[in-house]
């Protein structure tokens, strides 16, 4: 498929049946939103995204994540990643920096849009470098590689809400948290 002058698709073929695919950017984002959620096991998350993507679920459940993913990912198949993988942004928290870096770069107001996942996803990949998005972005990219310089250092002391995403913790590490929360709950009810 060449988007150049192929239409992006709107469906799937599995098993010789076709399946609609729910392709607005919004369906998107949600999936992405349920990717995100910690609170969530893996497969909630491709529940999640078989019920949103999928405007009927396609029988073989392999095959349908399969090709959710890769058209989620605009079909980029086997791209490896290589070396530390660091979370440099967040769908949900950065929402009002992408809303505007998109706007700013494409001129284009969301709100009234209906995008297709894939040319909001290349509208993504293609910001403004100067957007405050990208600068974000990009000052947490050289903090998690230890390479801020003075202005970064001082941008992140003023913006440290902004720039900190919140940490992935392990399963183990939220049960702990939530251990240490109900007998923290208990010691108050004891107390009172």
């Amino acid at each position: 498929m060449n988007i150049l002058v192929d239409q992006f698709p709107s469906k799937v073929k599995i098993d010789g049946k076709d399946y609609g695919l729910n392709t607005d950017f919004r369906i998107g984002l949600k999936i992405m939103f349920a990717m995100q959620d910690d609170g969530l096991t893996m497969q909630e998350k491709m529940i999640v995204m078989l019920q949103l993507l999928y405007k009927e679920i396609p029988n073989d459940l392999e095959k349908a994540v399969e090709y959710a993913i890769a058209f989620l990912n605009c079909n980029e198949h086997g791209k490896e990643k290589t070396g530390i993988s660091v979370t440099l942004f967040s769908w949900e928290k950065d929402a009002k920096y992408i809303y505007s870096a998109i706007r700013q770069s494409h001129g284009i107001d969301l709100d009234n849009e209906k995008i297709h996942w894939w040319k909001f996803m290349y509208m993504f990949l293609d910001l403004n470098p100067d957007c405050f998005f990208n600068r974000l972005v990009g000052v947490r990219d050289r903090k998690a590689k230890g390479k801020m310089d003075k202005a970064d250092k001082e941008f992140y002391r003023q913006n440290k809400d902004i720039i900190d995403l919140p940490p992935k913790l392990s399963p183990e590490e939220k049960l702990k948290i939530e251990q240490f929360r109900k007998l923290l709950g208990k010691a108050g009810d004891e107390s009172g």
